[in-house]
């Protein structure tokens, strides 16, 4: 009984897997496929440096639903439903001298930077996967490896 219950919980979706995507300019975003019983939600965060000005950390979520059958997945995203959240903001020199003078300047900019964000998350959405069918190729406890119908492939590693 106990082999078992192992190799169920093996075959496992539920909790968070993670994986890291490097684009045409060499960024990088971890990105997470969390799923419940009954959602899956996307999360990519990005982080990016500027020597004159520090580092901000964005996350962005779609939420989705899915459907298993077997090694098929089936997935719905809901762009529409997408959140975009600051996370950190770490501003260095001048910049982060400014701010410990004058707190309402560091209020305002962040409230600059999320108004922007919020202005160019269609953009940064369509960066996401819009759904569609998956092939789950193999899935452990740690490991989960999904093909797309393009045929590319993607290994996640549970972190949660």
């Amino acid at each position: 009984m106990l082999l078992a219950a192992m190799g169920m919980q093996a075959q496992s979706l539920m909790g968070s897997w993670k994986t890291t995507m490097t684009d045409e300019d060499d960024a990088k975003m971890d990105f997470y496929f969390i799923f419940t019983q009954s959602t899956l939600n996307m999360k990519g965060i990005v982080s990016q440096f500027d020597p004159e000005v520090g580092t901000v950390t964005v996350s962005v979520t779609v939420p989705c639903t899915y459907t298993r059958s077997g090694d098929k997945l089936t997935v719905k995203s809901k762009p529409n439903e997408a959140k975009i959240n600051i996370d950190k903001m770490d501003f260095i020199g001048e910049i982060a001298e400014m701010m410990k003078k004058d707190p309402e300047l560091k209020k305002m900019i962040e409230e600059q930077v999320k108004k922007t964000m919020e202005e160019t998350k269609g953009e940064i959405v369509e960066e996401f996967p819009q759904g569609g069918k998956l092939t789950i190729v193999s899935l452990t406890s740690t490991k989960l490896t999904l093909r797309d119908d393009t045929d590319e492939t993607t290994s996640f590693t549970k972190v949660r």
